[in-house]
Parts: C-alpha cells; structure tokens; sequence
C-alpha cells in the first residue's frame, strides 16, 4: 500500500511538473512571438535607403549613415524643406568659419535627386557638424605635439536628435566654438578678405636700410605710410612723404605691439619682416588658428592660465577681472614646448633646480670639463646617483661624459639669486616635465624672439601671478612669503587651475585687433599643408 502510494505520489508530482514545464514553454513562445512583433518592420522605403546605404564608399563615410539612419529606422531626413534650406545656406557659407565650401559636395548636391540625393545630404551634414564643432583634421594627424584632448561628442546622435526636432537651424549655429577668441578671429577673417578682394596691403619692401629710426629721411617712408594706412590707422599722407614723423612712429609702434615685437617704434629687420608678409599668409595664419580652437575643450574653467608659444605671452583669466598677462620665453626649435592641459595644484617657493640628465650632460658637462669652478659659482651640487651621497666635483672626469651613455650624477642648483628657476615656480604635474617658473636672467625678455628654454616657460611677472593665484592682497606679500620661506616651501593651491599652453599664429581678442606671430616650430606650415 505504501509502494502505490509514492508511487500515485510521483505520478501526481511528473504531471505538475510537465504542466509547469508546458506552461513556462509557453510563455517563452508568446514573449518570442512578441519580441519579433515589435522589432520595427522597415517599409519598401526604408529598405531601399538601407541598401543604398551599404553600397556607401568609403567605409568611413558609410558607417556613420548607418550609425545614423539606424537611430531613425532607415526613414528619410530631407522631406523639411526648411532643414534642407538651413543646412544649403550653412554649406555655402562655411568660409566664414575658415573651412571650405569645396569639401561639402554643393554641385553634387544640385545635380543629384532621391535617394542619392538623401544620402549626398546626410553625408555632407555630418561631415560638417564634425568639421566645424571639432576641427577638419585631427590633432594627433597634423600636429604631433598637440596634445590637448576634447571630452568625446555623439556626434551622430545629436544631429539625429536636430533633425528629428526639427530644430537643426539652432544646432549648427551652436556647433562652433564658444570662445571669444574664436568669434574674433572669424570676425578678422572677414575683414582680412575685404581688404584681399580690394587688392591687399601696399607692399613693403622685405629688404632696405638696416634700420630706420623716428626722425629719418628715406623714400622707404612713403611705402611704410600707405603699409600701414591700411592696418593700424597711420595718415594716407603726409606734408613731408619721406620723413618719419612721430604720428607714423605712433603707427609702427602700434603695428609692433601687434606682432610681439618691441614697440620702440624703430623699423629693424623683425619689424620689417613682419610688414613684407602678404596678406594672404595672414589669412592663413587666422584659419589656422580657427582650426586649433575647434580643437579646444568648449569649457576652459572659471579661473584658467593660457599660455600661446608662439606669441611668448601667458593670460590668467578670472572672473570678475581684467585678465592678467606677461611675457614668457619658450623652448627653442630643438626642446619645442608641447600644446597640453593639466591642473595647477601648488606653488614652490625658493625652489632647487634639480637638472635633467639631458642638459646635465649635454651642457653642463661640456662647461664644468672647461671651467671647473663653474659648479661652486652657480650654486650646483653634485650627487652620485646610486649612493645619492654629494660628491666632490674635482673627482668627476667631466670630459668623459655627455657622450650618450647614462649620466651617473644628479646635478642639483641650489636655491638663490643664481637658480635658473629664480624664486617660484608654478606646478602642474604633467609627463612632459614642463612648468611655469621666475628666471635670474629678467633682461630676456626685452628680446623679440623669445624661444630659448629647454622646453619650460619662464614668465615675466611670476610674483603679479601668484598673488593672483593665491588671492593675496599684492605681489610685495608674495615676495615678503618667498624671503621668509626656507628652501622648497610648497604652497598647495585651494582650488586647481586649468594650465593651456596652446601654439596659434593668430590672436585676437576682440575691440577689432589681431596680433600675429611667427611659425617659430613650422607647425602651421603642417596644418596648412594637410589635405
């Protein structure tokens, strides 16, 4: 009895489970059933502009059609006219951005129809949503000491969400960079090509005598009047054409103060240089510093510092006040300053230099071998590497050294009035070893061409900075801070900084001025040259 019991108990059991089995089968077919139902059904429409998408070339291209037509189930853009006319009007004016209206297929456009037409369409409006918000080239393709990254931008979701909205005239006229700079280069650019069409500026010789100074005679006068009668206001005539008077000299000085130089109001070879360059170079000059800010992150920060390499000038903006800025001397051809961000998190004050190797056995070697006092005079110590023990510097066979094997010593500059960092310097921890710093030779900065560093930026007011960046009441109590520091006093800022040292050949910041500057690392020269 008990046998037919469990028994009669497990047949009960295997029916209830095969009923849950049949009921679970069940309901996995009906959600199967339901999930094919709303997979989206493309219609013939939809299907036909698919397989015109996947016959795209080249696959670049392509990928993003089908990035972008799949968010829109493969349903057609350009039935608004109205998208299709605000999309035509930005194309054909996209010089005003410094791009080119050649890039964005217009005759193509014109001659196709349908679906070619869609897709030429689409095609052209991602290409210039991408070109114009972050640059026509890429960085790291052009302009291998760029290294200033942007946040990443879904680019083909956002235009997607423009067209579907219908408000795709709004979002191209936001795709440009927000930077004043920017929208003042594109204000130049325009003026610039006005005075192109009607002929460009007056040349001015590129060769002449050695220097003329205020108070001159020379027939060359005539030229530098109708120069810069054009640029920085100087009188079209003068009762005396061939002498420079003092309003001209005002004018030079003006045009200097433009171009980086020493507005001494002589016209040496560096002012004469910058008066033969042709207008359309400086056309050049302004696209491709237009280029650059696309490259630029949109939000720079509250508070940031900026340094342009080629204009040897650093900026501290912050809000509420007028921007601080100064000279700077920058690495030369051979130690190019890099285009990098990063965060300025302290300051040290009364600082040791601690010498790279490269310079340590490539410079300072070659001098100690000829001049062994030299290490006593400028303040160095010496240490070798392994015991980190000082070591006296009368032992070290200098000569032998500097010759590309491992440097053995760790030079070391003591803070002083001899340091090359002079008494503060401005970190922003970066693989590239690059910081802001004072410097014991001040009278640099007089010079024109300031490229001279191994690579860091040696600023001119670094006190004016500091009291700045520390919220002191003036740079006295900055240097009353720096006399009662002991060596290396760190002082950790209460908010980091945003650092941008950037490398554009054009500037402008409005007020209806532009400063150009010297191609000083060729880098224009790459971006102007890429296709």
């Amino acid at each position: 009895m008990m046998l037919m019991a469990v028994n009669r108990w497990f047949s009960v059991k295997g029916a209830i489970v095969s009923l849950v089995s049949l009921l679970l089968l069940s309901a996995t077919a009906q959600a199967d059933n339901k999930a094919v139902s709303s997979k989206p059904v493309l219609s013939d429409e939809a299907i036909e502009l698919k397989q015109a998408v996947q016959k795209v070339r080249p696959k670049k291209h392509r990928k993003l059609l089908q990035s972008f037509y799949t968010l829109r189930n493969y349903q057609p853009t350009w039935k608004n006219y109205s998208q299709v006319s605000a999309l035509l009007k930005n194309l054909r004016e996209s010089d005003k951005e410094g791009l080119n209206p050649a890039d964005y297929r217009l005759d193509e456009i014109k001659q196709a129809s349908g679906l070619q037409q869609e897709l030429i369409l689409t095609d052209v409006l991602l290409s210039y949503a991408h070109d114009l918000r972050d640059g026509v080239h890429s960085p790291q393709q052009v302009d291998r000491r760029w290294h200033i990254r942007k946040p990443k931008f879904n680019l083909v979701g956002e235009v997607s969400k423009a067209v579907e909205y219908g408000r795709l005239r709004a979002f191209l006229k936001d795709l440009a960079p927000p930077h004043e700079e920017y929208a003042a280069l594109r204000a130049q650019l325009r003026e610039h090509r006005k005075v192109a069409k009607r002929g460009g500026w007056p040349d001015f010789p590129a060769r002449g005598p050695r220097r003329l100074d205020p108070g001159d005679r020379h027939q060359q006068v005539e030229s530098l009047r109708a120069r810069l009668a054009v640029t920085d206001k100087a009188a079209s005539s003068s009762a005396d054409s061939q002498l420079y008077d003092d309003a001209l000299v005002e004018a030079v000085k003006r045009f200097q103060r433009r171009h980086g130089l020493n507005d001494d109001g002589v016209v040496g070879g560096a002012t004469r240089a910058a008066l033969a360059v042709p207008i359309e170079q400086r056309i050049e000059q302004i696209i491709a510093s237009m280029e650059r800010w696309r490259w630029m992150p949109r939000e720079l920060g509250s508070s940031y510092v900026i340094v342009d390499v080629p204009a040897y000038r650093l900026w501290f903006h912050q809000p509420g006040k007028k921007p601080l800025t100064m000279r700077t001397i920058v690495g030369d051809y051979k130690n190019q300053t890099p285009s990098f961000t990063q965060k300025m998190k302290y300051l040290v004050m009364n600082p040791n230099w601690y010498v790279p190797n490269s310079i340590a056995s490539k410079e300072l070697a070659p001098k100690i071998s000829e001049d062994p006092d030299y290490v006593d005079r400028a303040g160095f110590k010496v240490y070798d590497k392994q015991s980190k023990q000082q070591i006296d510097p009368a032992s070290v066979d200098w000569a032998s050294l500097g010759t590309g094997s491992e440097f053995p010593y760790r030079i070391v500059q003591s803070s002083g009035n001899t340091n090359a960092l002079g008494d503060i310097k401005f970190i922003f921890p970066n693989r590239h070893g690059i910081y802001l710093h004072d410097t014991s030779a001040p009278s640099l900065f007089r010079k024109d061409k300031r490229a001279l560093s191994h690579g860091c930026i040696r600023i001119e007011k670094p006190l004016e900075l500091a009291a700045r960046i520390l919220g002191t009441s003036s740079p006295d109590e900055i240097a009353s801070m720096i006399q009662s520091s002991s060596h290396n006093r760190h002082v950790n800022l209460k908010g980091e900084i945003p650092v941008y040292l950037v490398y554009m050949t054009a500037w402008s910041e409005g007020k209806g001025d532009i400063s150009f500057f010297n191609d000083i690392y060729k880098r224009d020269r790459r971006l102007l040259a890429a296709k």
